[in-house]
């Protein structure tokens, strides 16, 4: 497993998080928690670009993440 494959994996587990801190009412948290992922993600496509680091999953673990932030925050 590579660096971008890390950082999406970890994305992807942060979400039950998000939405526990959008439920309890924590948005500061929540906002920064959701800042972090949209960098993790620049820094996931850049190392994945920069250093050829791609896999037969990525396609799909890029766009997961991104699709359970968006539809766990509004």
């Amino acid at each position: 497993m590579n660096i971008p494959n890390t950082l999406t994996l970890g994305r992807i587990l942060l979400v039950p998080l998000l939405v526990w801190l959008i439920i309890d009412q924590k948005m500061l948290a929540a906002f920064l928690l959701f800042m972090a992922a949209g960098l993790s993600d620049a820094a996931d496509g850049y190392l994945a670009k920069r250093y050829g680091w791609h896999t037969e999953l990525a396609p799909i673990s890029t766009r997961l993440p991104i699709r359970l932030y968006w539809s766990r925050s509004t």
